[in-house]
């Protein structure tokens, strides 16, 4: 049996002197514009209409609360709305001026009310019993000052759609005794009792008996019904602790006491409730959303990444473990892809749990980090007639990916290295204006806060010169620039991306594997082997690449060249040329003198 609140407080401003649904509305569109985006395990409102609930205390003072008159609910395939008497359908068209038909444009709205949420809980906990047990029955009972019986025990199946009619279509109004509904309750159960069938209770409230002697009845009651073998579960919404205790205490069960802060933990209890009664009972028709954070991309089943504009073209089907199929598509809202599994079935927890895994790749212009999340919270989450709960942010580490290049050229002989006017003094070894990665592609950080790419600078990066392969003797671009190398000299460059700090949950989704080491979260820039001008420089910076060496190569050259004539130092040439001709000529006339002597 459910035993629910209906009493003022439920409604929208409830904890008002005078509790109405005033303020409360919310417009989500014409009907027509959106009755094909509504949610079918909500409740709406058609229109904004409120209906004046008369009520008449037990001391004969009446008071009247004003209630949303229109409840809208999604049933066999139909939108309909209570029109305070009975159950239509919502019509597509509605008479327009001088008797011609037009588009129903009636505003729909939500209302954040505890009543509203009660509604949908119930639902909820109706449809799902519904298809999990052909042999459940329930029944339902309000109190406020009253109690009222809306449904003898009946099969949940054979009247589900009437039940959540029922229960659909209630006002709020009045005080609370809660005596009033369990006494119902009691009733019912001991006229339908069926051998070696477990009978239960559930009691929804959202605030204390309204007097000390309903607190008693109340007490008295539920202590019948638990000695009489029936289980007695308490659900408060947004209670004191005075309160919460009171009914964990006097009314609940053993461990049968609830509260819930919000509507949506209102339906996750509801939901734990259901299960917790029949342990066989999947929850069936669950719709589950994975928002793909914006810097990885889903990878298809051919193995390619999914672009964001093959998309936006139209999705495209994914399966994933277990044989489970998602649709992909692209997220307008987040600007990112996503992916979604519908009419899923959660097993009930013996049977196990829902899961499939799909693979995403970081993209390639996501230079990288640390503790990156790889979808989109709250927006990645499983809906169910229960309401909906956000899916875990896994975390994983991805590596920094950024190179470096090399630069190959000759100077003569006495010059000095020549640097450009760059912060780094070699936009050929590494280019600040165009960070690249190890194809070449441009890339960029993510700035959490505004969810964009944002351009690397200087400022994000560590860069430094060394004038050893170790990376041990530490330069400038100054004290290079000042350098006239008598051969070949090479200079080191050292280009680091902090990645921030991993956490034990991204390093265990990565196998270990972080950017950086034990003493820092710095991962370095390779070297990508280009710009090598003869033989000897493409081997050694091909080597470096295979390598995978963290520094990029600034080699240069010397050459040694002749005077240009005219120059002041073809004297020098000059006076030795012919000082050489002379000895050449002194040793030929001894050579023939000696010749001639020996004659």
């Amino acid at each position: 049996m459910m035993v629910l609140d209906i009493s003022g407080s439920m409604l929208y401003n409830g904890n008002s002197n005078n509790p109405t649904d005033k303020g409360g509305f919310r417009a989500v569109g014409k009907y027509c514009d959106v009755k094909n985006s509504l949610d079918v395990n909500k409740v709406y409102y058609y229109d904004n209409t409120l209906t004046d609930v008369s009520y008449k205390h037990t001391n004969g003072n009446s008071y009247t609360y004003k209630n949303a008159k229109y409840p809208m609910i999604y049933i066999n395939d139909t939108w309909k709305y209570y029109n305070g008497s009975s159950w239509v359908n919502v019509p597509d068209k509605i008479s327009g001026y001088y008797g011609n038909k037009r588009d129903n444009n009636t505003t729909i709205y939500t209302l954040d009310s505890g009543l509203t949420g009660l509604k949908e809980a119930s639902s909820a906990f109706i449809s799902a019993t519904a298809e999990s047990s052909e042999n459940s029955r329930i029944g339902v009972a309000t109190f406020n000052a009253y109690g009222n019986n809306l449904s003898n025990l009946v099969n949940a199946r054979d009247n589900k759609n009437s039940l959540k009619q029922t229960i659909a279509s209630i006002y709020a109004a009045g005080g609370t005794s809660p005596q009033k509904g369990l006494s119902i309750a009691q009733t019912n159960l001991a006229n339908s009792k069926r051998t070696d069938v477990p009978q239960y209770v559930i009691l929804f409230t959202d605030g204390a008996p309204s007097e000390d002697t309903d607190k008693n009845d109340s007490k008295e009651i539920a202590r019948q019904l638990r000695e009489s073998g029936i289980t007695v579960y308490t659900v408060g919404l947004k209670l004191n602790d005075e309160t919460s205790n009171w009914l964990s205490e006097n009314i609940a069960s053993t461990n049968c006491a609830f509260t819930a802060a919000n509507v949506d933990e209102l339906k996750v209890i509801f939901a734990k409730i259901q299960q917790t009664i029949s342990q066989n009972i999947d929850i069936k028709n669950a719709n589950i959303v994975d928002v793909i954070d914006p810097r990885f991309q889903l990878v298809g089943n051919d193995g390619n990444v999914i672009t964001d504009d093959e998309l936006k073209q139209g999705e495209i089907e994914i399966t994933g473990t277990n044989g489970k199929v998602g649709m992909a598509y692209y997220d307008e809202v987040n600007n990112t892809q996503a992916i979604r599994w519908t009419d899923q079935t959660i097993p009930n927890v013996n049977t196990g749990e829902w899961n499939t895994t799909i693979t995403v790749k970081a993209r390639d212009k996501y230079i990288g980090g640390n503790n990156v999340p790889t979808n989109v919270s709250p927006d990645s989450k499983i809906t169910t007639g229960f309401g909906e709960a956000v899916l875990p942010q896994p975390k994983v580490n991805v590596k920094v990916d950024i190179a470096t290049s090399n630069d190959d050229i000759w100077i003569n002989s006495g010059e000095t290295v020549p640097v450009d006017d760059t912060n780094i003094g070699n936009s050929k070894v590494f280019d600040i204006e165009n960070v690249v990665n190890s194809k070449g592609n441009v890339v960029y950080k993510y700035n959490e806060s505004t969810k964009e790419f944002e351009k690397i600078t200087k400022g994000d990066l560590t860069i430094q010169w060394y004038t050893d392969d170790q990376c041990t003797s530490e330069t400038t671009k100054d004290k290079i620039s000042k350098v006239k190398p008598d051969g070949r000299t090479d200079f080191f460059l050292k280009v680091g991306y902090d990645g921030g700090s991993a956490t034990d949950e991204s390093n265990t989704n990565t196998n270990g594997n972080k950017v950086g080491n034990s003493e820092s979260n710095i991962g370095y820039a390779i070297n990508d082997g280009k710009n090598g001008n003869d033989k000897e420089c493409v081997t050694d910076f091909e080597n470096c690449k295979k390598n995978k060496s963290e520094y990029g190569i600034y080699r240069i050259h010397v050459k040694y060249t002749l005077p240009e004539t005219g120059g002041t130092g073809i004297y020098w040439y000059m006076a030795g040329g012919m000082l050489l001709m002379m000895v050449a000529a002194v040793a030929i006339y001894r050579k023939r003198y000696n010749e001639y002597m020996n004659k």
